[in-house]
């Protein structure tokens, strides 16, 4: 019989390394043997002893420490780990296929990503929910692309974290089909369809949330625009060089249709 131990001692060989930094980091899901699902901070103990230094794990296990992030940090710190990230599920809405449930799917979602920022996490990985008997709709992957990329914009603003999805046997993302629908949407193509006016889309050269390499592509989708680059200038462009973005902002206003 495979004990947790064993198992997870074999798994870590391949995360240990002499020598300079590591090219990767490499971690562990815990909580998902017999035993680990009912003690999270053994899991975390366990993982410890056999190598790993990062570990994942799910929302549901920390209910207790949303609004004490560091009395956490300093059970982990005194076990020797770190968290990788921290994933959704249990009792946080995850049905991304039903539009009237976007806005809790967003409002939680923020919550997670705002508590892993605190935790010394660099992303966020989320999972979506159990597969319906008839599967996943065209119009339910529509729904889903789209509060997925509204949320993956909303949390590169506020905490600069990366964002994935995990696609996942038995749940509503789980094959090839799927990840490529939900990767071909663009939520700006959709809001841009129906527009006709001139548009100026304006990109800092040093920003790193939506860098400038991906103004082209965003221009295409509306028809007649043009791409406006500020130098020296962020995401936040218009705070960082706001003379030279009112300038921009004015010179495409005072242009007729």
């Amino acid at each position: 019989m495979l004990t947790r131990r064993a198992f997870v001692a074999g798994a870590a060989l391949a995360s240990l390394r002499a020598g300079d930094e590591p090219r990767y980091r490499v971690g562990i899901t815990t909580n998902t043997r017999g035993g680990w699902e009912k003690d999270v901070f053994l899991s975390f103990r366990e993982a410890h002893e056999v190598g790993y230094r990062y570990v994942e794990s799910f929302i549901d296990y920390f209910g207790a420490y949303l609004d004490k992030p560091a009395e956490l940090l300093q059970k982990t710190d005194a076990i020797g780990v770190k968290f990788d990230t921290v994933s959704n599920g249990g009792h946080m809405e995850m049905h991304f296929e039903d539009s009237s449930k976007h806005e809790k799917i967003l409002e939680e979602h923020m919550r997670l990503a705002r508590f892993i920022k605190r935790l010394g996490c660099d992303h966020l990985k989320i999972n979506t929910g159990p597969r319906r008997p008839t599967g996943t709709t065209a119009q339910d992957l529509k729904n889903m692309a789209a509060v997925l990329d509204m949320l993956g914009h909303r949390m590169a603003d506020e905490t600069g974290l990366k964002f994935g999805v995990h696609a996942h046997m038995w749940t509503q993302l789980e094959n090839r089909h799927e990840i490529d629908a939900i990767m071909a949407f663009r939520l700006d193509k959709v809001l841009a369809k129906d527009y006709r006016g001139q548009t100026v889309i304006i990109c800092g050269d040093s920003d790193r949330i939506t860098p400038e390499r991906f103004a082209p592509e965003m221009a295409e989708s509306f028809a007649g625009s043009k791409v406006a680059t500020i130098h020296g200038a962020g995401h936040m462009v218009f705070l960082e060089r706001p003379k030279e973005f009112d300038a921009l902002v004015r010179d495409h206003l005072s242009k007729k249709p």
